[in-house]
């Protein structure tokens, strides 16, 4: 994912407060410590919790994981790394790291750092890469708060296709998807990925960088009608009916990636009306097909545990090749059997 650094964007407004971190301004920075460690610069401050805030790319709070460090908080470990922004005149602190311990400080101020090398996006996912592992749903919305390009793009073009995204961790995702909304923004941007990644570079590799990305785009918009047209956007949200929650949470991610497998095959040199009847049909078997349809994306899944259980058994690469060869059926035996 190419990278935009376009800070000049940040505002105070976009930014998470609440009734403790109530990210006040300040007129003046707030005082430094100053502190020369060789070749690294460090400033040490304390600031007051209602001078923080939490940016919008920050991942969603986890009230279980912060009243844990609250039961047995030590101030050794207490320091937090903090942004400092001035906006129209004003400055503002947001937290960048360390939201969890913020919290949990039984204290009205907060020991910090103050981390201004990057943007603050880009901030928030070097500190989570180096230390606790940030899951791929917070890392694209650090993205997409950081007005990175593509993530931009991807969020404009699954809400043209009916796929509004919201956030998958901590609370608040705990929440969306109790509240059965569209959870699966960071699979599809793999599946965006794995279309770049498996086809476009090779088949269009004398291209340039920027030429590769539209060419990608286009295949994935491609995708995302057939997707949404063949099974509509909604199926895509995350179910209320415990029987089909896992998969409707990562957004299908399996039969998407299944889908571009077939689509590679093929070269992408298909007729997208074709593969949307098809699914929609639901008709299996070659020589004669089967009595049954299976025109719902719960009914592929059972067809494909029913037809490659090895398959679907198996790891992930397995499963999606067993989907793909599903797919590969149905097209055939609805242009064999229904579109004649």
């Amino acid at each position: 994912m190419e990278v935009d650094l376009r800070i000049k964007r940040w505002n105070p407004r976009q930014c998470k407060t609440n009734d403790v971190f109530k990210g006040l301004p300040l007129n003046v920075p707030v005082k430094k410590t100053v502190i020369q460690n060789g070749s690294q610069t460090i400033a040490l401050v304390s600031i007051k919790k209602e001078n923080l805030s939490y940016d919008a790319f920050q991942r969603p709070i986890d009230k279980k994981r912060s009243d844990k460090i609250a039961s047995a908080f030590h101030p050794d470990f207490g320091v937090v790394n903090v942004a400092e922004m001035e906006h129209e005149g004003k400055w503002y602190y947001t937290i960048v790291d360390g939201q969890h311990r913020s919290e949990a400080n039984p204290e009205n101020s907060v020991a910090a750092i103050v981390s201004n090398h990057l943007p603050p996006a880009w901030l928030f996912m070097t500190a989570n890469t180096n230390g606790k592992n940030i899951d791929k749903d917070d890392i694209l919305w650090a993205l997409y708060e950081g007005y990175d390009p593509t993530a931009r793009w991807l969020f404009q073009t699954l809400r043209i296709y009916g796929m509004e995204p919201s956030r998958n961790t901590g609370d608040e995702g705990k929440k969306n998807r109790e509240s059965q909304k569209f959870v699966a923004a960071a699979k599809l941007y793999d599946v965006y990925t794995k279309i770049r990644t498996s086809y476009v570079n090779s088949a269009y590799k004398k291209l340039e960088e920027d030429e590769k990305v539209e060419k990608t785009k286009e295949l994935f918009v491609t995708l995302c009608n057939i997707m949404t047209k063949s099974y509509g956007a909604h199926t895509f949200y995350a179910s209320e009916e415990k029987l089909f929650r896992k998969q409707s949470v990562s957004g299908y991610r399996d039969v998407w990636m299944a889908m571009v497998q077939y689509l590679n095959a093929k070269s992408w040199n298909i007729e997208s009306q074709d593969i949307i009847s098809a699914l929609q049909t639901g008709c299996y078997g070659m020589r004669e097909p089967m009595s049954e349809t299976f025109e719902t994306i719960n009914d592929l899944t059972r067809l494909c545990k029913k037809k490659y259980l090895d398959h679907y058994a198996g790891n992930e690469s397995r499963r999606q090749e067993g989907y793909s060869k599903v797919i590969k059926n149905m097209v055939a035996s609805y242009k064999k059997h229904v579109k004649k």
